[in-house]
């Protein structure tokens, strides 16, 4: 299997898990309406495939924004929200320069810089869904606050079990270019 067969499938996988887990989440949520709090897993699995696979695994965010506007189909505002999700889940994009100063495979081998990759995806997701939020007539710093409020516990919960996750297995969240091209290089040295 070739570099690129192996990508494609592995960022398959990951889009396929960002988009069940928001799908449950969605259910639950839509279907016990009494549930006052949300927790949605799509965020962790794209910024995993992001760490995995850089550029591409922004799909995975994209993906996971599906689920929303499909139980919210019969919204007067669809419209906006197909556009607003779009939007606010491409900005993932901007994470991308996060790997000019820090490179993914450190966010494996340290909590601090795990952590940081974490609150900056935080804090760009939750300042650009505000200035979008604020193109509809809502107050920029009002929307900026009630979206970062809502989506703190969200947040916690994400950073948890990312933490977890990075700390307990081995090759999940790591840069697998890097990988790949170590452990080629190891069994070229092995041959020889």
């Amino acid at each position: 299997m070739s570099l690129r067969q192996y990508c494609f499938a592995d960022v398959m996988v990951f889009i396929f898990l960002a988009f069940a887990t928001s799908f449950i989440s969605e259910f639950f949520y839509k279907e016990l309406p009494a549930t006052l709090v949300y927790v949605n897993f799509g965020l962790l699995v794209s910024l995993i495939v992001i760490v995995r696979w850089g550029l591409i695994g922004v799909l995975a965010y994209l993906a996971a924004g599906l689920p929303m506007l499909i139980y919210r189909s019969g919204d007067a505002q669809l419209w906006f929200q197909i556009v607003y999700y779009i939007l606010s889940n491409a900005v993932l994009l901007v994470l991308l320069i996060f790997f000019k100063w820090i490179k993914r495979e450190w966010i494996h081998q340290s909590i601090k810089y795990a952590s940081l990759y974490l609150f900056f995806a935080f804090m760009i997701i939750t300042i650009f869904k505000g200035v979008i939020l604020s193109l509809s007539g809502i107050n920029l710093i009002t929307a900026w606050i009630s979206y970062s409020t809502a989506e703190l516990f969200n947040f916690v919960m994400t950073w948890i079990a990312f933490i977890a996750i990075n700390q307990f297995s081995e090759g999940l969240i790591i840069d697998m270019r890097y990988y790949i091209e170590q452990v080629q290089g190891e069994k070229k040295h092995d041959a020889t």
